[in-house]
């Protein structure tokens, strides 16, 4: 059937299916037309179909031969490693990049056995590679290592059928590509990422410590990690001894003492800044020969400066075990760490800081309890209390110095288990405690247990179990006072600060004990001084006593009687003092009074009374310029005023007389009247009370009346 014909029956075929239909499309001529255009353009197409399979086989030919030109240039030219091999296993591809990865030729290789081409071939995990391909599998290989090429590091590949033109497999096709470069890059991105992740988490880790102690171990786990060392130790440099301490170890031989900024490999990384790599640390020429023979064998390593800011604090050291040796590669990013580790020097600087605010706050309440109390016990529990604290010591003592007898006694003590030690008493240069005071020198004993036939005082060792031991003499002023001994139950290593801190504390501790001796010593002769002033006033009061043997024992009994009175008015102890004074002196005017006047037996005329009247001028003349008995003239310059106004030698009145004159006047009527005298008899008690009465309000205080006549004063015969 022609394609006219088709057409024809094409149209027919669907007219009758529509003349089926109950309503037609409007526009279904168009419908028509756009079938009818479909057919002619599948037509076309058909017939272009069909011209283009009429090339000829020699066409076909030259086309593939084109194809297959395209593709051997393509081989040839690939950045690609490219082989083929055939069932039978060898070598029918082997291209130019090929050549250069294996550095064998494709003479070498094209028609040989790979196995033969490869002999590790056979014992790599590659080789079932080359029988999946056969097998018609596609396989992706990582890793291709049969290719011994040493200047090549990683190569990675794929590995696929090959197949004829009916799709038989007749062999299999290898791409292999030189990955080395992305391996590095992506090795170096890993170290990278761990080197940052480290330097993180140690940063981290470091800012939420503020202490040495507590920094040095997530230091040296840090730094072990990060390069996988069996060993770590820490050294840091101490400018004021010049020395370099291992302040932390593990797996390294602790040393317990500091060595000189030169000496090993320590002191060599911190003269040239640089780091050191040792194949082997026991064996190494910079091993100090003291540590040598503790280094285990078998160890190499690093040792790293530890910087803060352009200044070198310290080392870092990290081992290995051997073979393994580290390379100056992986050190590098050990120097970013150890940048880190210098935030030690921030934590040394702010331990410091707190210690010496620690030790001047000590100083301070040594200060405080010096000046706050004189008494010499407490003075010292209180100092012990701060030494004890401040310089880590399990016990302290002072032993003061008895500078009559030469002797040591202990006058306090603090932290001791037993009371064995109380009663120590030593001489000047007797054991360690009188060496140390007769030397005037700190006395330092690392461990008491070494030198047992020095120490005098067995119950150091055996009750207190006391190792580490210093006796610091206490001198002041060319003086020595005492011995200050402070004791540790374990071995301990100061610096030099801490012995600065002790010598310090020693001064105020001699301080101390001289104030206290300097205040006793001016107490006991202020005592004194008082006694031998208040004796002089006896002395005179007796004196005038003898003159006038009428009035003898009247100023002692006045003067009890006047301060029973002020006791029972509460009168301070303070005016007490001056009263007592005032009372013993209140006559001495009459000093002054003529022995015709004062003693004459009869009535004394107008004019003797009037001198007899200037007594108590007399007394303030005589005693005012006496400092310290300015403050008792009142009873001997205003005795005889009265309340009325009406004494002398002021006309004083009421409350313008002073009060203690006010008291003593009462106590001085009394004792007058209950005394026997030329021109009468003693009175009674209770005539004496009525004429008090009758004197309250006009000559004497009613108030102090009052009061008076409320002691019990029939037990006291003062006559």
């Amino acid at each position: 059937m022609s394609a006219n014909e088709k057409h024809s029956l094409l149209k027919r075929q669907i007219k009758r299916h529509i003349g089926n239909l109950d309503s037609l499309p409007e526009d279904w001529e168009g419908f028509i037309h756009a079938i009818d255009d479909a057919y002619y353009q599948f037509d076309h197409d058909r017939k272009m179909l069909e011209r283009s399979l009429e090339l000829t086989s020699q066409e076909l030919l030259a086309t593939n031969s084109a194809i297959r030109a395209v593709y051997e240039r393509l081989i040839e030219s690939s950045v690609d490693g490219i082989f083929a091999f055939d069932r039978d296993f060898r070598f029918t591809v082997w291209n130019p990049e090929m050549e250069r990865l294996s550095g064998i030729s494709r003479l070498a290789a094209l028609g040989k056995s790979c196995r033969a081409v490869f002999p590790a071939l056979d014992a790599s995990p590659e080789d079932q590679y080359f029988a999946d391909a056969l097998a018609g599998k596609t396989i992706l290989a990582p890793e291709i290592s049969f290719i011994a090429c040493e200047s090549l590091r990683a190569l990675e590949g794929s590995f696929s059928p090959l197949l004829s033109e009916t799709q038989e497999i007749i062999g299999g096709l290898a791409i292999v590509r030189d990955v080395t470069a992305r391996k590095v890059a992506e090795e170096e991105t890993r170290r990278r990422l761990a080197q940052l992740e480290a330097v993180n988490r140690l940063s981290t880790r470091l800012r939420e410590t503020l202490t040495v102690d507590a920094m040095l171990p997530i230091i040296a786990d840090e730094s072990a990690q990060f390069l996988n060392a069996n060993s770590v130790s820490i050294w840091l440099y101490d400018p004021i001894q010049d020395e370099l301490h291992q302040v932390f170890q593990r797996g390294f031989p602790p040393i317990q003492t500091g060595i000189k900024r030169t000496q090993g490999i320590s002191g060599h990384v911190i003269t040239t800044g640089e780091i050191y790599i040792s194949r082997d640390f026991k064996n190494d020429p910079l091993t100090l020969d003291a540590a040598r023979a503790q280094v285990p064998e078998g160890l190499s390593g690093v040792c790293v400066p530890v910087r803060a800011a352009h200044q070198i604090i310290g080392t870092l050291f990290l081992s290995v075990q051997q073979p393994r040796e580290i390379s100056a590669r992986e050190t590098g990013p050990l120097l970013i760490l150890a940048e880190i580790a210098g935030n030690i020097h921030r934590a040394r600087l702010n331990s410091q800081t707190e210690q010496r605010l620690e030790r001047l706050t000590v100083l301070r309440n040594i200060d405080t309890a010096i000046s706050s109390s004189l008494d010499l016990n407490v003075t010292l529990n209180v100092l012990l209390d701060q030494i004890t604290g401040a310089l880590g010591f399990d016990a302290a003592d002072v032993l003061l110095l008895n500078p009559h007898t030469h002797i040591l006694e202990m006058a306090a003590g603090r932290g001791f288990r037993g009371a064995s030690l109380a009663h120590t008493r030593l001489r000047l240069g007797q054991g360690l405690a009188g060496r140390a005071a007769l030397d005037r020198r700190v006395l330092h004993v690392r461990d008491l247990r070494d030198r047992k036939n020095e120490i005098t005082r067995q119950a150091l060792l055996t009750d207190e179990a006391c190792v580490t031991y210093y006796a610091a003499p206490l001198f002041v002023k060319g003086q020595v006072k005492g011995v200050l001994e402070i004791f540790r139950r374990s071995v301990f290593e100061p610096d030099i600060e801490w012995n600065d801190f002790l010598e310090t504390l020693a001064r105020q501790a001699a301080i101390a004990i001289d104030n206290t001796e300097l205040f006793n010593n001016l107490q006991r002769s202020n005592l004194e001084l008082g006694m031998a002033y208040d004796t002089t006033l006896e002395g005179w009061s007796k004196a005038l006593d003898l003159r006038d043997k009428e009035t003898e024992g009247h100023t002692q009994r006045v003067t009890e009687l006047t301060l029973r009175l002020a006791r029972a008015m509460d009168v301070n102890a303070h005016d007490l003092v001056q009263i007592r004074r005032g009372a013993i002196l209140h006559d001495i005017g009459k000093m002054g009074i003529p022995d015709s006047i004062l003693l004459k037996p009869g009535s004394l005329t107008e004019a003797e009374w009037n001198i007899m009247r200037m007594h108590p001028q007399y007394a303030f003349d005589m005693l005012s310029p006496i400092a310290y008995l300015r403050p008792a003239l009142d009873i001997p310059y205003a005795h005889h005023e009265k309340w009325d106004g009406t004494g002398y030698p002021r006309g004083l009145k009421g409350e313008e007389i002073p009060f203690a004159a006010r008291m003593f006047a009462a106590a001085d009527i009394w004792d007058a009247l209950r005394s026997d005298r030329p021109y009468r008899a003693s009175w009674q008690p209770d005539k004496i009370r009525e004429h008090l009465r009758a004197l309250a309000g006009s000559h004497l205080d009613a108030r102090v009346v009052e009061q008076f006549l409320k002691l019990d004063l029939e037990s006291d015969e003062m006559r």
